[in-house]
């Protein structure tokens, strides 16, 4: 898995953090193919960030539902367990693939 991170004024501890709550999200979707995948974080003003996704998708997946679904999720629990605020949740569908062991 691809991981970048851009750090504006944050901890490295904050951004492992925020990286493994939007992991433990995006293990519960089946239809994500996680070694695909790369996660950007951006630190905005006081508490808040971005979470940009650029993930690929099994083929046959309801790519617009799953990608909301996950959208609130993050956003939930980085609010839940953390003091951050999350601005916006972006997602890039960049691939669909079909793999049966995928």
């Amino acid at each position: 898995m691809k991981v970048a991170v851009r750090l504006k004024k944050r901890s490295d501890v904050a951004s492992l953090t925020l990286i493994t709550i939007t992991m433990m999200c995006l293990h519960e979707h089946e239809e994500i193919v996680l070694p695909d995948t790369s996660i950007d974080i951006l630190f905005e003003r006081n508490e808040c960030c971005t979470i940009f996704l650029k993930m690929t998708m099994k083929y046959g997946a309801d790519i617009l539902n799953v990608c909301e679904r996950l959208q609130k999720h993050i956003k939930e629990e980085i609010e839940t367990m953390t003091n951050f605020t999350v601005d916006h949740v972006n997602i890039t569908v960049q691939n669909v693939v079909y793999r049966k062991n995928a």
